[in-house]
């Protein structure tokens, strides 16, 4: 599959491509019948193989690994498997690597999935150079609170769909989170509001074309204090 996907991206002017894997106990028990290593081996060498492939493929790749099934998966394991990945890529700031972290059937309350990126934010290598992704499911409904403490929590981009569409009760509804209002310690209450920059998957190349349903879309999410336009109640 990576190698077609290789094979149908070449020549693109920008691709991301996503590299995934279940790392929770049950899908490492029930499923793949593998200890933590043997699961952490299938993510470095799927990371080794993307890299091999977007040196001999024409084209400019940007690389994005998840550990699938996050919410059931030891916090300081999923971060072990993510910085075996980046050791890896090797991102910089001219390359910068997705490592995004999906809230997999919400299995965990916002808080403590906020908590959570609290942790991976701060134990990741290479920080620097690493975009931390958000992708919100929505199946207890709270897909806007898993990306709003998400991103309070140290959360750099979030994945979504228009409207919520997507498997199951579907994706966090990005149109939802247009605009959000959070307190910040240093200069009181600021806004935080998604730009106009969307980053669409290739197989949304042309969105007149084809049905938004169950496509995922990427909108990159930056402070208005950052374009210096943070403004105080």
């Amino acid at each position: 599959i990576i190698k077609k996907t290789f094979e149908a991206v070449q020549g693109a002017p920008h691709a991301v491509i996503h590299l995934y894997n279940s790392t929770s106990v049950a899908q490492r028990e029930q499923v793949f019948k593998k200890d933590k290593e043997q699961i952490k081996q299938l993510a470095v060498d799927g990371a080794k193989l993307l890299k091999k492939l977007a040196d001999e493929t024409e084209g400019n790749f940007s690389f994005e690994y998840s550990p699938e099934s996050f919410h059931g998966t030891e916090v300081d394991y999923a971060v072990d498997v993510c910085n075996a990945v980046l050791d890896v890529w090797k991102p910089d700031a001219e390359h910068k690597a997705i490592i995004n972290i999906p809230a997999t059937v919400e299995t965990a309350m916002p808080h403590v999935f906020a908590t959570q990126i609290e942790y991976v934010s701060k134990h990741l290598i290479n920080r620097e150079n690493v975009i931390l992704s958000l992708h919100p499911h929505n199946d207890r409904g709270t897909g806007v609170a898993d990306c709003e403490l998400g991103l309070l929590a140290g959360g750099d981009r979030v994945e979504g769909t228009l409207f919520g569409n997507g498997e199951r009760t579907g994706n966090v509804d990005i149109v939802a989170d247009e605009g959000i209002s959070v307190d910040d310690t240093e200069t009181g209450k600021i806004k935080i509001k998604s730009t106009a920059k969307i980053a669409v998957d290739s197989e949304m190349s042309d969105t007149s074309e084809n049905p938004v349903q169950n496509k995922v879309i990427s909108v990159e999410l930056k402070k208005l204090k950052e374009l210096g336009e943070t403004q105080s109640d």
